[in-house]
């Protein structure tokens, strides 16, 4: 890394990134090369590779799912412009920002915990909070609408299953009932029979 000039700082960052040192690498485009923008597509890529080993863990198997680094891919970044921005009213800002933009992959409740206890209410509300509680809100009414039509067609095989149970115990019980009326062998015919002329 010490080879690299150090007008070579996004490549830095993307090194120090493969190093897995995310915050170190952020540090570099959000302070250094001052880039929100950046530092946000380099989160988003690391979230879509994580998105992907998870996928992939998921198809091996319980133990591969264990292996695997459950770390938010936009904690650090909020991390960082909270702790590194000279203007701590513009590194909240930024942080904000980060929340609300990514609400839908962020860990929110980690976020926020990071979130200075000073900060007011009114400026992670609006941009943040109340649209993660609609959008949550709504994705509730969404699962309960397919429990309820997932129930409902499990009570309509069901009761097609106990009909067709009771159906064939008729059957078996009409079988067994002609066979207890002792009517004789069947008849089995070689020559087809003719119906005689009326």
């Amino acid at each position: 890394l010490g080879s690299l000039p150090s007008s070579f700082l996004r490549e830095h960052a993307l090194l120090l990134g493969r190093l897995g040192r995310h915050e170190d690498a952020l540090q570099i485009l959000y302070s250094q090369e001052n880039s929100l923008e950046l530092a946000l597509e380099y989160c988003d890529v690391r979230h879509e590779r994580q998105q992907a080993q998870l996928e992939e863990a998921k198809a091996r198997g319980k133990d591969a799912l264990k292996s695997l680094s459950n770390e938010c891919a936009y904690i650090p970044l909020v991390r960082v412009a909270l702790s590194s921005d000279p203007d701590t009213d513009r590194g909240i800002a930024a942080a904000i920002q980060v929340l609300a933009l990514r609400r839908d992959s962020i860990d929110k409740a980690a976020a926020l915990r990071l979130l200075p206890k000073n900060i007011p209410m009114s400026s992670v509300v609006r941009p943040f909070l109340i649209p993660a509680v609609v959008e949550n809100e709504s994705e509730v009414r969404h699962m309960t609408v397919a429990s309820s039509l997932l129930r409902s067609k499990y009570i309509q095989l069901k009761q097609k299953l106990t009909e067709a149970q009771l159906k064939s115990q008729a059957t078996l019980q009409s079988a067994m009932a002609l066979k207890k009326m002792n009517l004789g062998d069947l008849l089995h015919s070689s020559k087809p029979s003719k119906a005689r002329p009326g």
